[in-house]
């Protein structure tokens, strides 16, 4: 019996913290599509897209999101600021297309 609490004591807090990084990449990989996809529409559109959810399914190339991640793009004059979070993972991903990077 203590053996198999001791190895819960370790598998669990593991596969928690394995979870989580696993719907944050969901979440990851969801606003580097949309980044792609707001590029793909500023060049039809020359302009970019405020969005959110799954209304973003406009975008080109975007179908839905994710399960659980929810998404929010706002378009400034001269870029486009969007951030994606999963509820059941650890972190909230910003891109700022002025900037180029995932902050």
């Amino acid at each position: 019996m203590t053996i198999v609490s001791i190895l819960s004591s370790i598998a669990i807090p593991k596969y928690r913290d394995y979870t989580r990084r696993a719907y944050d990449e969901r979440a990851r990989s969801d606003i580097l599509a949309v980044m792609v996809a707001e590029e793909a529409y500023f060049l039809e559109h020359e302009r970019y897209l405020t969005c959110a959810g799954n209304e973003c399914a406009v975008l080109p190339g975007f179908r839905r999101l994710s399960p659980c991640v929810t998404l929010s793009v706002e378009a400034t004059t001269a870029g486009f600021i969007s951030r994606a979070r999963c509820d059941k993972g650890s972190r909230e991903f910003i891109w700022d297309s002025e900037q180029g990077r995932i902050r």
